[in-house]
C-alpha cells in the first residue's frame, strides 16, 4: 500500500501536468484577451520604446512556445510622412516573467510589415539611431513591403539584428524588386557628430535575376539626404528593360552584359548622378544624369555605337509607358548604320507622355555629307507602331561619295550615269514616316539644289528587298556634258534593287550644245520590266516623243 504511494504521485503529477498542458494549449485562445489590449500595447511598448496601437484581435499561444499576437498593428511616433505597420505581429516571450504582469520579449517577427514614405524623407534628425531592444531581442519581417517615394520592395523576408563591431543596424534577406528576385544585405552605421549614418546597400540577384547585382556605400544624412557610390552590373541587361525599363518592352532589348558605376547625390527631390561610367555589350558611354522637377535628364558621350542593335529597339519605344519625362543628349564619336560609318553623331531627344520629340538629330555621312532631322514620334495603331513627323536637310559636297554607300550594298547602279551629274546636293524637306514593317518614308516640300539645278517636290520611299520610290519633281536647268544614249537594253538589271515610279518636269536641258526646253519625263521601274509611260521635249523646229517597255532580258 505504502509502496504504491509513490506510484500514485507520479501518476497524479503526470495527469496534472497533462491537465495543464491541455489549458495552456487550449484555455488561451478560448479568452478574450481583447480586453487587455490597452495594458499589452502599453506592456509591448515598454518594451520595446516605441508607441504602438493594437487595433485587431489579440491573443496569446503558450505552446509551443508563449506568444503575444495582434493583429493590425501601427507604430506612431514616427516623422512626418512615414506609415509603418503589421498585418501581424508576433512577440515571443518569456513565461514565467509574463505571470507576474511583465512582457520579457525574445524575439518580435512583424508578418506583412508596410513601410510607406514620400520622397524626400525630410529630417531624419534623432531617427537614425538603433532601436535599444534590438540588443536583446532578434527581430524578423515576413512578407514586406517597404515603398519610398516611386521606388519599392516587395515580399521582403528578413533578419534585423546588430552590427557586432560597429553597433549599427544590419538587415539581411530576400526580397523583389522590379519584378525580379533578390537577395538583399544593408547596414546603417550608427549616426556620427554631424549626424550623418554610413549607409551600404547589396542586392545579388537569384534565379532570373541571377548575376545581376547592384550595390550603394555612402552616408545617410540627418536632413534626408543622400550621396555615395552606385554600381550595378550583369550578364544581360534585357531582364531589366533600362531604356529607361519605361520606355520598351524587355522583349525587343538585345541580350548584353551590362555595367554602371556613378556618384549619387539625392537632396530634397533632386538626384544628380556624376562620373557615369556605363558599359552595354560593345558600346561604352559617359556623361551625367540629373532628376529635377519631376523630369530626368541624361547626357552621355560615347566613342562608337552600333546603330543596327540599337534602331530596333528604339522602334519599339512607346512613349505612352513612360512616366517620367526624360532629355537625352547623346554624342557618338562614330557610329555603324547599314554597313555605313557615320561621324560625329548628335542626338537631343524627349521622351514625353504621348510623344517622343527629336529636337536635332545630326550626323556626318560618308563623303563628308552632313544629316540634321527634327520632328515628333508618336505611337500610331494603337500603339504597335510609331508615326514620324518632322524636317529633314542634307549638305552633301560629295554626294558621289555620299551614295558609294546603297551602291556599295547593291542597292542601286549608278555608272551608267554622266559625269557631271550628282556631284553634291544642298536639300530641305519636311518628313513623315508611317511605322510598319517597313515603314514608308514620305519627303513632301522638298526644296534645293541637287548639282547645279533646282529641285522641288516630293518623293516616296518604301524600304524592302527591293526599295521602292516614287518621286514627283520640278527641276529648272540641267547641263549634261553630252547627250544620254537612249540604251534600254538590260535596264531593269542595271539599275539594282529599285522599283521607281517618276514624274519628272525639267525647264531646260542643256545637253550636246542642245536646249532640250521644256522635258517630261514619266517612267516606271518593275521587277523585270522597264515602262516609258511618257517622255517629251521641246527642241528647236523639233518635238520629241517617246513611249515604251523593255523586259530585263532587252
Amino acid at each position: 500500500m505504502i509502496g504504491q504511494l509513490p506510484r500514485n504521485l507520479l501518476i497524479g503529477f503526470a495527469v496534472l501536468l497533462w491537465a495543464l498542458l491541455t489549458a495552456a494549449w487550449l484555455v488561451p485562445p478560448a479568452l478574450d484577451w481583447n480586453r487587455y489590449r490597452g495594458e499589452i500595447a502599453a506592456l509591448v511598448s515598454d518594451e520595446l520604446g516605441e508607441s504602438l496601437t493594437l487595433t485587431g484581435e489579440v491573443r496569446l499561444v503558450l505552446l509551443p512556445q508563449p506568444l503575444l499576437v495582434a493583429d493590425d498593428v501601427t507604430l506612431s511616433d514616427l516623422q512626418d510622412g512615414v506609415n509603418l505597420s503589421a498585418r501581424e505581429l508576433r512577440l515571443r516571450v518569456a513565461f514565467w516573467p509574463l505571470l507576474a504582469g511583465r512582457v520579457d520579449a525574445q524575439e518580435v517577427v512583424l508578418r506583412g510589415l508596410s513601410l510607406r514614405t514620400s520622397w524626400p524623407l525630410g529630417t531624419l534628425a534623432g531617427q537614425l539611431h538603433v532601436p535599444s531592444w534590438l540588443q536583446a531581442i532578434a527581430a524578423r519581417v515576413e512578407d514586406g513591403e517597404v515603398q519610398i517615394g516611386g521606388a519599392a520592395l516587395h515580399h521582403l523576408n528578413a533578419a534585423i539584428s546588430l552590427l557586432p563591431d560597429s553597433g549599427g543596424l544590419a538587415l539581411d534577406g530576400t526580397t523583389m524588386a522590379a519584378g525580379l528576385p533578390f537577395h538583399i544585405n544593408a547596414h546603417l552605421t550608427p549616426p556620427g557628430g554631424d549626424g550623418a549614418a554610413g549607409l551600404t546597400l547589396a542586392f545579388e540577384g537569384q534565379d532570373a535575376a541571377r548575376g545581376i547585382a547592384a550595390g550603394f556605400t555612402g552616408q545617410l544624412a540627418a536632413s534626408g539626404a543622400m550621396h555615395g557610390t552606385l554600381a550595378l552590373h550583369g550578364p544581360d541587361i534585357s531582364p531589366l528593360a533600362l531604356v529607361p525599363a519605361m520606355l520598351v518592352p524587355a522583349s525587343s532589348v538585345p541580350a548584353m552584359p551590362f555595367r554602371l558605376e556613378t556618384m549619387l547625390e539625392l537632396s530634397g527631390t533632386d538626384i544628380a548622378a556624376t562620373d557615369i561610367a556605363l558599359d552595354i555589350g560593345q558600346t561604352s558611354a559617359r556623361g551625367t544624369a540629373k532628376y529635377h522637377d519631376a523630369a530626368l535628364a541624361l547626357a552621355l558621350t560615347s566613342n562608337r555605337l552600333d546603330l543596327d542593335a540599337w534602331l530596333p529597339v528604339l522602334l519599339h519605344a512607346n512613349p505612352n509607358t513612360l512616366k517620367t519625362p526624360t532629355s537625352l543628349d547623346l554624342s557618338v564619336e562614330a557610329a555603324k548604320l547599314a554597313g555605313a560609318n557615320l561621324r560625329q553623331l548628335h542626338a537631343a531627344i524627349g521622351f514625353g507622355p504621348e510623344q517622343i520629340t527629336l529636337r536635332e538629330i545630326s550626323a556626318t555621312l560618308p563623303g563628308t555629307a552632313h544629316l540634321q532631322a527634327t520632328g515628333q514620334l508618336r505611337p500610331a495603331n494603337g500603339g504597335s507602331e510609331l508615326h514620324f513627323d518632322g524636317r529633314l536637310a542634307l549638305n552633301a559636297p560629295d554626294l558621289r561619295s555620299t551614295l558609294a554607300w546603297p551602291v556599295a550594298s547593291g542597292l542601286v547602279d549608278l555608272s551608267g550615269l554622266p559625269d557631271n551629274m550628282l556631284r553634291r546636293a544642298d536639300l530641305r524637306a519636311a518628313v513623315v514616316i508611317d511605322g510598319g514593317a517597313p515603314p514608308v518614308v514620305n519627303l513632301t516640300e522638298l526644296n534645293g539644289m541637287i548639282d547645279d539645278t533646282h529641285a522641288q517636290g516630293s518623293v516616296t520611299l518604301r524600304p524592302g528587298v527591293r526599295l521602292g520610290v516614287a518621286a514627283k519633281l520640278d527641276l529648272d536647268i540641267v547641263h549634261l556634258n553630252d547627250l544620254p544614249r537612249l540604251t534600254l537594253v538590260g535596264l531593269p538589271t542595271r539599275l539594282g534593287r529599285v522599283d521607281f515610279d517618276v514624274q519628272m518636269r525639267i525647264a531646260s536641258m542643256l545637253a550636246a550644245g542642245r536646249n532640250f526646253a521644256p522635258l517630261s519625263l514619266d517612267a516606271a521601274l518593275e521587277p523585270g520590266k522597264f515602262t516609258l509611260r511618257r517622255l517629251e521635249a521641246e527642241l528647236p523646229g523639233a518635238r520629241l516623243a517617246l513611249a515604251g517597255s523593255v523586259a530585263a532580258d532587252g
